[in-house]
């Protein structure tokens, strides 16, 4: 709230932790709480709300155990433990983070390795809060334009998605092979010479 007041830059994810640790299946999903809060903030200090979409960053790992998996195995008893222990009170649903395979031989990772595919971002026309208001005392009207925002990057999600399907270059051994081929001599044509 500090900042946003004193009109500094804030970027905020409404998904919060729990956007980040999706469970399998659960890619390209916006996984945000009902509460209108961040349209709620934005409003109250005037502040401008620009949405943008990510694409890729889903892809960036595979997940072996989410966290659904974790906490139906033997192990459940030592995560929770161990959460509680490290952050008292934590939400144990945004708080358990999924585990990867190492992209070259698919196996379990300890650590995350990411696949090295394109990110694709697509940033939406801003909205002015001091303008496009909404009454704080009308949870209707907040909940409204919180919809808005989200349904704006849930298309914004479609459009890169076709965006994806269709560059030549989305994937990292095609950007590698391109780029190789740039920078390597044409060896037919300088050997006719």
């Amino acid at each position: 709230y500090k900042l946003l007041s004193q009109g500094q830059p804030v970027l905020l994810f409404p998904g919060g932790a729990r956007e980040v640790t999706k469970r399998k299946g659960e890619e390209y999903q916006l996984i945000w709480k009902k509460e209108t809060d961040f349209v709620r903030l934005a409003t109250k200090v005037n502040a401008l709300i620009i949405p943008f979409a990510a694409l890729g960053a889903d892809d960036a790992y595979d997940i072996a155990y989410d966290a659904d998996d974790i906490m139906k195995s033997p192990f459940a008893p030592a995560v929770k433990a161990a959460i509680t222990s490290l952050s008292p009170g934590a939400d144990m649903e945004e708080s358990i983070w999924p585990i990867t395979k190492d992209p070259i031989f698919g196996v379990p990772s300890p650590v995350p390795i990411p696949n090295l595919n394109r990110i694709y971002f697509k940033f939406l026309p801003a909205i002015d809060t001091s303008t496009e208001v909404c009454n704080l005392r009308d949870p209707e009207e907040c909940a409204a334009l919180y919809g808005r925002v989200k349904e704006n990057i849930e298309n914004a999600l479609v459009d890169l998605k076709k965006e994806r399907e269709i560059d030549p270059e989305s994937d990292l051994r095609t950007r590698m092979i391109s780029q190789v081929t740039e920078w390597l001599p044409d060896i037919g044509s300088s050997s006719r010479r």
